[in-house]
């Protein structure tokens, strides 16, 4: 009669969680850390959003409201992954981590002569950490099994 142990559940998950959130430090790192701002000069997008205002984009849709988002979209994934690795019931942890490393990388922009922190960027990196995790928790991060083999 052979026995069999069942793996540990999880761990493939955290293997890709590793591998993706390494990747993804490294890209949030060049963005949140680059000498430059990331739009340039804004004007592109200025005249992109005047562009779909003609085509019927509403008015409320500024440039302002596009930042704010693109910080949400920034954080999402990060949480998302990092919420891979850690044990499943700890899955808010990953929001909470998240959101302090952004608060961080806006802190070091001080240093940049030609960057400008802002608090509502770290509101919307915070926010995209939260939907983030939340989404890592929604489909599919069920907490572990604390079985030992």
């Amino acid at each position: 009669m052979t026995i069999r142990t069942p793996g540990r559940p999880g761990v493939p998950a955290r293997i890709i969680g590793i591998v993706l959130l390494a990747a993804y430090l490294a890209l949030g790192a060049t963005i949140v850390l680059w000498p430059q701002r990331v739009d340039g000069d804004s004007l592109d997008v200025y005249r992109v959003l005047y562009q779909l205002y003609g085509r019927g984009m509403p008015r409320w849709i500024t440039y302002d409201v596009v930042q704010f988002a693109a910080n949400v979209v920034l954080a999402a994934p990060m949480a998302f992954f990092l919420a891979m690795i850690l044990p499943g019931r700890l899955w808010w942890v990953a929001a909470l981590l998240c959101s302090a490393l952004f608060g961080l990388g806006e802190a070091a922009q001080f240093f940049l002569p030609s960057r400008m922190p802002s608090v509502w960027d770290v509101v919307a990196n915070s926010a995209g950490a939260v939907i983030g995790a939340l989404l890592w928790r929604g489909t599919g991060g069920r907490p572990r099994s604390r079985r030992f083999y």
